[in-house]
């Protein structure tokens, strides 16, 4: 398992990403939102910034080839101007995808070994701590038995009139994720997948954040 193969890997085991390429500069990142369609998301690709968001490195739903030109260049200003030594590799450039946020992890804890992390994604996190965690490995009873001790299984099942979200989709790609970390924690020490966007059909992991056992300190 490296860097270069981990969307294949994460692939094989059921865990889907949105059509996405990485670019170098603004007219790279506007060519390829073409090529993939709008409205596409832009991201700084930086392994010195691990939460984009609060950085300012993220930009949603542009529409133009001209709209993401404008977004590189401000992406940039935000990047730097919040982590001033930050190398910047570029940008990735991805589809729009919506739905519920989740969130999907897994790590080693130093007392209980591994575990497995469900609960609400995105800004939710740290907001509310909709969470449960199960030690690894995990069957899938496991993982609905998590799913159902969380706020979020209100959302998923259609809250306030709202279309239901794809449970089963978002329980797949937990038991998925708890699977490949079993099997790949000699190489990596935690993964997350936040936001998972739980759609009405599927799940699709719009962010994955990895730490790689050699970049441990």
């Amino acid at each position: 398992l490296t860097p270069s193969n981990l969307e294949a890997t994460l692939k094989h085991y059921g865990i889907a990403q949105p059509q996405s390429r990485a670019v170098a500069d603004a007219q790279q990142a506007a060519d390829a939102a073409a090529a993939i369609g709008f409205p596409v998301a832009l991201k700084i690709r930086s392994a010195d910034i691990v939460h984009k968001t609060e950085a300012g490195g993220v930009m949603l739903d542009l529409r133009s080839r001209e709209q993401v030109v404008d977004a590189a260049n401000a992406l940039s200003k935000a990047a730097h101007a919040a982590h001033p030594g930050a190398r910047i590799d570029g940008f990735l450039v991805q589809e729009m995808v919506s739905g519920i946020e989740a969130i999907v992890g897994a790590h080693t804890d130093p007392l209980y070994g591994p575990l497995l992390l469900v609960g609400s994604g995105g800004i939710m996190v740290e907001l509310v701590r909709d969470i449960a965690q199960r030690l690894l490995p995990v069957d899938a009873r496991d993982v609905t038995a998590m799913t159902d001790d969380l706020k979020l299984a209100r959302l998923l099942a259609g809250y306030r009139g709202k279309p239901a979200a794809d449970r089963k989709a978002l329980e797949a790609t937990a038991l998925g994720l708890a699977r490949f970390y079993l099997d790949h924690r000699a190489r990596i020490a935690e993964i997350e997948l936040n936001p998972l966007m739980v759609r009405q059909q599927g799940a699709v992991a719009v962010d994955v954040r990895v730490v790689w056992r050699e970049e441990k300190k």
